[in-house]
């Protein structure tokens, strides 16, 4: 479907814009605090934002400062920036219901830096 690196670009900023207004008027207009409905809303946004992110910052900085092939830096770039968006929705829902600690969170990444060592 895409046909160059400009374009899968074009659709991940455009994407990642698209989910922090998704974010944004959910915050906004539905009240997730208030709003039990919105919640889903809430971190599907959530999530989709920091995905799309974490892939961009990830996608640009490898290939900048590493070598390889794009599509090895495509895949590392969306495996990361899933992790980084479940990080994130993981971190609020907690936050959400007053269980985060810090050491909490460590271990969340621990986790997820174990998963992705076991994947590369």
């Amino acid at each position: 479907m895409f046909s160059s690196v400009k374009s899968h670009y074009f659709a991940f900023i455009l994407g990642t814009l698209l989910s922090l207004a998704s974010l944004a008027s959910t915050v906004w207009y539905l009240h997730p605090v208030k709003n039990s409905i919105a919640l889903p809303a809430y971190y599907l946004s959530l999530f989709l934002f920091f995905t799309g992110f974490g892939i961009i910052f990830g996608l640009t900085v490898r290939r900048a400062f590493f070598e390889g092939t794009y599509i090895k830096h495509l895949t590392a770039s969306v495996r990361q920036g899933v992790f980084l968006g479940l990080l994130a929705v993981i971190t609020f829902l907690l936050l959400s219901n007053r269980l985060f600690h810090w050491w909490v969170f460590l271990i969340l990444v621990f986790i997820f830096f174990i998963i992705e060592f076991l994947l590369s």
